[in-house]
């Protein structure tokens, strides 16, 4: 989720010095003492990054070019709501439903306490509030994608009252 990398390299014992780059033609590259670890800095762009490298040995001869590729994904998750109602009963199950990025851990503070959920591998999530007592609700929700790029924070309200008419969930709703 970074644009600056640290590269793992091996090669054999022979090699002396190493050129990368961020292009096959090598563009901009610069002939360095080999080392097993170095910083990088990836191309601008979410995407499919790949990174060439060419080893020398002390001779000067260079190895055939090698890559690998890094997915680089920088984008925050977003987060919906798509199941919440803005009152409920207090003998009513209250039952939360979302959208985010797929596998995100979704962090949950419900007037001051806290909790945690995935979302599933499309990025659904359900989660069920149990029964509250009367009052108002505040719910804040933040997803953190399995990247660990970290959303903005939703907030959102419902109130718990007398009164309030419960539905009776259909044989659909219940399966």
């Amino acid at each position: 989720n970074n644009l600056v990398v640290v590269l793992t390299i091996r090669a054999g014992s022979d090699v002396k010095k190493m050129a990368l780059s961020n292009s096959p033609d090598f563009t901009g590259a610069v002939l360095e003492d080999f080392q097993t670890t170095k910083t990088w800095t990836l191309t601008q762009g979410d995407g499919q990054k790949t990174i060439y490298v060419k080893f020398y040995n002390e001779q000067s001869l260079s190895s055939v070019t090698i890559s690998a590729s890094i997915n680089l994904d920088t984008q925050k998750p977003g987060i919906t709501i798509t199941r919440i109602k803005s009152e409920y009963s207090p003998e009513e199950e209250i039952i939360l439903g979302g959208e985010t990025k797929p596998n995100s851990e979704i962090s949950l503070n419900i007037n001051g306490i806290f909790g945690l959920f995935f979302a599933d591998n499309q990025g659904k999530w359900l989660v069920t509030l149990g029964k509250k007592s009367l009052g108002k609700y505040i719910i804040k929700l933040t997803a953190k994608d399995p990247l660990g790029n970290m959303g903005n924070t939703l907030v959102v309200k419902f109130t718990v009252k007398i009164g309030v008419t419960v539905k009776k969930p259909s044989i659909i709703e219940k399966i």
